[in-house]
């Protein structure tokens, strides 16, 4: 009877002694909008647990620690304590009674977030007795521990109308950008320098992704930009986009001393556009196709035409109707123009 005791206490003690599950403590990975944010504190295989002691580190630059709510009721008992200071926040519990949660959460922290991204939510493993779960006689229980990410939802928005390097646009032209999620509110800048070192428009408090401008000079280059803003935090600027006013003459434009003249042009357009051209240096010529509401095509690059008079054929069987502008940029080894020609397709 005596041998049989002694054996099922060699085969009890080792299995009691490693019956404890590894405790696992998360803090989540999200992306979210600046604002108020809760922080979940999770926890998985939480069994039989006598005392807590966790802290948490974080930047306070950007996360403004409000309060804790969601508390689990298994704490109700014994002794808790949580404070936020030195950019850390302190979590302990102790009781006299073992609590089990199995897998959920301790608590809910609530955080202002202001934005930047991204944010770190880090335990403090490193500091020895800073995170650590014990059982009833004090023992620290085998545990690890996930950090946490805030990422900014908040996303740069993008100009969709005009369209970059648009020409002939209206003096009074509609504006439109791409949304940027958490950005309720737009500042629109439009500059006829590219560094925007002097500002012609500035519009803010725009509601929305759309804006009507009126006041534009004719004939003017502009460069434009777009950011979003929220109480918390503001985007950086977009993409710039160029673009031209259309002349006081309509639509034709021809750059002054340029060394190519457009001597004919049919319109309108059936098949074929045919110019007859007359060129007085060597020059190489990009020519571009823009439709109505500025979608440019690529005919050609680096055409070299002869010097004098030549005709040039451009098929436009894969155009459909409507309306387009014909556009030749033209350089040679000291210079750049631009010709543009409207005409219709039928």
């Amino acid at each position: 009877m005596k041998k049989l005791i002694s054996l099922l206490l060699i085969i009890y003690l080792p299995f009691s002694s490693f019956s404890q599950d590894t405790i696992i403590s998360s803090l989540p990975q999200i992306t979210i909008c600046p604002g108020n944010v809760i922080i979940p504190v999770s926890v998985e295989n939480f069994n039989n647990i006598a005392s807590i002691s966790l802290i948490i580190k974080y930047d306070t630059s950007y996360l403004k620690y409000q309060s804790y709510e969601n508390l689990n009721p298994v704490f109700n008992s014994g002794l808790f304590f949580i404070n936020a200071t030195n950019q850390q926040i302190i979590i302990s519990w102790f009781s006299l009674q073992p609590v089990t949660i199995g897998n959920g959460s301790i608590l809910d922290l609530k955080f202002e977030y202001l934005g930047h991204s991204p944010i770190q939510l880090n335990w403090d493993v490193a500091t020895a007795g800073s995170c650590v779960y014990t059982d009833l006689d004090g023992n620290e229980l085998p545990s690890k521990f996930f950090n946490g990410i805030i990422e900014n939802h908040m996303q740069i928005p993008g100009i969709l109308n005009p369209p970059n390097f648009a020409i002939n646009q209206p003096t009074n032209l509609g504006f439109s950008w791409t949304g940027s999620n958490c950005a309720p509110h737009y500042e629109l800048q439009i500059s006829e320098d590219s560094t925007f070192q002097q500002v012609s428009i500035s519009q803010n408090s725009i509601f929305g992704t759309t804006i009507q401008y009126n006041g534009l000079t004719e004939n003017t280059n502009y460069f434009s930009r777009i950011r979003g803003y929220n109480p918390y935090d503001t985007t950086l600027w977009s993409t710039i986009v160029r673009f031209k006013t259309k002349g006081p003459d309509a639509i034709n434009e021809t750059e002054k001393n340029a060394p190519l003249s457009i001597q004919y042009i049919n319109n309108p357009v059936t098949d074929n556009i045919k110019l007859n051209l007359f060129v007085n240096k060597y020059i190489s010529l990009n020519i571009r196709l823009v439709n109505a509401t500025g979608n440019q095509f690529t005919i050609c690059e680096c055409f070299r035409p002869v010097l004098g008079k030549s005709e040039l054929l451009i098929n436009t069987n894969n155009y459909s109707a409507g309306s387009y502008y014909l556009i030749l940029y033209g350089s040679t080894s000291t210079e750049q123009f631009r010709i543009c020609k409207k005409f219709i397709i039928q």
